[in-house]
């Protein structure tokens, strides 16, 4: 069983919905002291494909730093 996303867990194909399941988790526990875990797996916890680049991986790494850094608050 994978995330809850509307669509696939697909971020060439489905970025928009997996950001907001990233933003709506990250501020849900935004008031408790967290270790997150950056980068993406595929469905059921596998590779995300067996073509998946390196510009998308960095990708991704890069826009859930954004979003990480968007609701931390330093202490």
């Amino acid at each position: 069983m994978g995330p809850k996303v509307d669509g696939a867990w697909n971020y060439t194909n489905n970025q928009k919905k997996i950001d907001e399941f990233w933003r709506e988790g990250m501020e849900r526990d935004k008031n408790y002291e967290e270790v997150v875990t950056l980068g993406m797996r595929g469905h059921g916890d596998t590779p995300m494909s067996a073509d998946a680049n390196i510009d998308l991986l960095e990708r991704v790494v890069s826009d859930q730093r954004e979003f990480s850094s968007r609701q931390s608050t330093p202490t």
